[in-house]
């Protein structure tokens, strides 16, 4: 009897050294997978945040881009204001004779035409009203009583005041600083993209 319980003894004891022994490789198995689990998160965290801290730098790069935009555009418009100012101003101290009187003549008759009805009035300001009232003489447009502020030019307009015609220098100069932004912008753009080359 006594062999028996050792023999028992011993196949437990084999049992039990087996199980311990399938366990820990068990342990390390999962233990292995966890750690290579954790690896895999810590990577794709790691990649996540990467990309992240790309969209980042390429937001703020953006932004960085659009502030540059609206700085060459503001002063760009600062610019046209202050030139604008400059050539209204000579303008109205130009004197009134000459090629000035040509220019005037011609923008009345073109806003006459464009108006097309005899019953029309024409608007200037105080310096030009006797060249205007010149130029008007043996036509049926009449000169307003009343001058308006203007640098120089004409408004042409129906009686009724209901269709007007802009030949005002102010309306010509506006064409011309509109035609020169977008100059000035393409000109900008095109710097631009030769310097990213």
């Amino acid at each position: 009897m006594d062999q028996l319980f050792a023999e028992i003894r011993d196949n437990v004891q084999k049992e039990a050294e087996q199980l311990v022994h399938r366990a820990r490789r068990v342990a390390e198995r999962t233990l292995q997978h966890a750690r290579e689990e954790a690896r895999a998160k810590v990577a794709a965290r790691r990649a996540a945040a990467e990309q992240e801290a790309g969209v980042q730098r390429e937001r703020a790069k953006a932004r960085r881009m659009a502030e540059v935009r609206r700085a060459e555009l503001r002063q760009q418009e600062e610019f046209i204001e202050r030139v604008t100012a400059m050539a209204l101003e000579r303008l109205r101290s130009m004197p009134r004779e000459g090629a000035y009187r040509g220019w005037l003549e011609r923008v009345l008759k073109a806003g006459l035409t464009q108006l097309g009805t005899s019953d029309a009035v024409v608007r200037c300001n105080v310096q030009d009203r006797g060249i205007v009232e010149a130029i008007l003489a043996g036509t049926a447009a009449r000169l307003a009583e009343e001058p308006v502020g203007i640098a120089g030019g004409v408004l042409v307009e129906t009686g009724d005041g209901r269709v007007s015609v802009d030949c005002s220098a102010e309306a010509a100069l506006r064409r011309v600083m509109d035609d020169a932004r977008e100059e000035v912008v393409a000109r900008i753009i095109g710097d631009r993209q030769a310097m990213q080359q």
